[in-house]
């Protein structure tokens, strides 16, 4: 059987599912990225600490 989804639900569901795609990537990123920043500041702050 199927049913007939409307522009408005065909869009909800689009945007839900768009939402949780970033939702994940970000996340994933910021595990990422965060850490490897936190070293490169450590790094510049022993550098300017030499001069």
């Amino acid at each position: 059987m199927l049913l007939y989804v409307g522009p408005g639900m065909g869009g909800g569901v689009i945007a839900v599912i768009m939402g949780v795609l970033f939702s994940v990537f970000g996340g994933l990123f910021a595990m990422i990225w965060y850490p490897i920043k936190r070293l490169f500041k450590k790094g510049n702050t022993k550098q300017q600490g030499k001069g």
